[in-house]
C-alpha cells in the first residue's frame, strides 16, 4: 500500500505526485538497494558498473526533487506535508539509498539560498552529487557547538576554513561518516572559521565547496553491517582554496541558519525512518498472514494481532510527531529542539 493511500485530502496533483515516487520506490530503489546491500566490498557499490548510477539517473530524469515544489496552488503546509510523504515513501523503498540522493542535493540548495548568480551556476548541476560534511574524528554532531557560548569545552576542530584576502583555506579532515563522501562532486562544508586576523577560531560557517579542485582527497568507502547503498567516507583537505564568496552561512549567521538547515535535515531523517518503520510492519504484518501454525496462519492468533497492532500504532505516532515537527519548522523561524525529538 502506497504512504499516500492513508491520507484523505490529498489533491489530484498530489496524488499522481506520490504514486509517481511510490512507483520509484517499489520498482527502483528497493531491488537495487537489495542488491548492492549483499556486496561484499563497499568498493563494489560505487563501481563503474554499480547499478547505483542508474538510480542516480532515475532520480535526475523523473524530477523527485523538484516534486514537492511542483504546484504554486500549495500552500507552505501543503508542501510540508508532501516533502513528509515523498521522504517517506522513499525510506521505504530503500533508506541508504534515500539518504544517498537527499544529501546529494545539498550544495545545490545552499547555493540557491545564497543569492548569488556565480555561485548558483557554479554548483546547480543537476547532475553533480553532493555530501555534507560536518562530523569531525573528534566531534560528531556537536560540532555545531562550535558556534556556541560552550566552544571551549570542545576539542579543537579537526578541519578549519581560514580567511585568507578574498579566498578561504579550508585545512582538516572530515570523518568516515560523510554520506556521499567518496563519490560527491561539491560539499555542504559546515566547519569552523578563522577569520585570520589573529583571534583563532570565530565560530562555525557554511561553505559551497568543489571537490574537483586541488587538495582534495578522500578516504576509502566505509564498510558497514547494513545500509551498504548509502556510500560514506572520509574527506581531507590540504590547503583546499575557495573564494570568499563560497561561503554562504557566515559565524555571525551561523545560528539562525545553521537551526534552518539541521532542522530541515533532521526532519527529513525522521520521514525516511518512518517510512523504513511502516516498511517493517508491512513486512512483518504479510508474514503473518504466510506463516502457519497452530491450524491457522499466525495472523488469527490474539497474541500476534496485538503486536502487530502495537507496531502500527507506533508507527502512527512517530508519523504524526514527525509530520507536525516539520510543518511547525516550515511555517515559522527554525526550532532545532523540535526536530531533534
Amino acid at each position: 500500500m502506497a504512504i499516500a493511500d492513508l491520507e484523505p485530502d490529498l489533491t489530484t496533483e498530489e496524488r499522481d505526485i506520490c504514486a509517481t515516487v511510490h512507483r520509484f520506490a517499489e520498482e527502483v530503489m528497493r531491488p537495487t538497494g537489495q542488491q548492492l546491500d549483499k556486496l561484499a566490498d563497499p568498493a563494489d557499490v560505487i563501481a563503474e558498473d554499480s547499478p547505483l548510477w542508474k538510480v542516480f539517473d532515475r532520480y535526475r530524469e523523473i524530477g523527485i526533487d523538484q516534486l514537492q515544489w511542483a504546484s504554486a496552488d500549495l500552500s507552505v503546509a501543503q508542501q510540508a506535508r508532501l516533502r513528509c510523504i515523498i521522504s517517506e515513501e522513499m525510506g521505504w523503498g530503500d533508506v541508504g539509498l534515500s539518504i544517498s540522493l537527499g544529501v546529494s542535493q545539498f550544495p545545490r540548495m545552499m547555493a540557491l539560498l545564497s543569492g548569488k548568480p556565480e555561485v548558483i551556476e557554479r554548483f546547480a548541476d543537476p547532475e553533480g552529487i553532493g555530501c555534507w560534511p560536518i562530523t569531525e574524528p573528534d566531534h560528531g554532531s556537536d560540532v555545531v557547538m562550535m558556534a556556541s557560548a560552550n566552544a571551549s569545552e570542545l576539542r579543537a576542530p579537526n578541519c578549519v576554513a581560514i580567511r585568507d584576502g578574498d579566498h578561504y583555506v579550508i585545512k582538516g579532515q572530515k570523518s568516515a561518516w560523510v554520506s556521499n563522501g567518496t563519490i560527491a562532486t561539491a560539499a555542504a562544508l559546515f566547519c569552523a572559521v578563522d577569520q585570520g586576523d589573529g583571534g583563532g577560531v570565530s565560530g562555525m560557517g557554511g561553505f559551497v565547496v568543489p571537490l574537483d579542485v586541488k587538495g582534495v582527497s578522500r578516504g576509502k568507502p566505509l564498510d558497514k553491517i547494513g545500509q551498504r547503498a548509502l556510500n560514506q567516507g572520509e574527506i581531507f583537505f590540504d590547503e583546499v582554496r575557495i573564494p570568499a564568496d563560497y561561503m554562504i552561512t557566515p559565524p555571525d549567521g551561523f545560528g539562525t541558519g545553521g537551526d534552518m538547515i539541521l532542522s530541515q535535515a533532521n526532519g527529513g531523517m525522521g520521514s525516511a525512518f518512518v517510512g523504513v518503520a511502516q516498511a517493517a510492519y508491512e513486512m512483518g504484518r504479510d508474514y503473518a498472514k504466510q506463516r502457519e501454525q497452530g491450524g491457522m496462519t499466525i495472523i488469527g492468533h490474539q497474541s500476534v494481532k496485538a503486536r502487530l497492532f502495537k507496531m502500527y500504532r507506533k508507527v502512527e505516532a512517530a508519523r504524526g510527531l514527525n509530520r507536525r515537527v516539520i510543518a511547525l519548522n516550515s511555517l515559522g523561524a527554525p526550532r532545532l529542539e523540535l526536530a531533534i525529538s
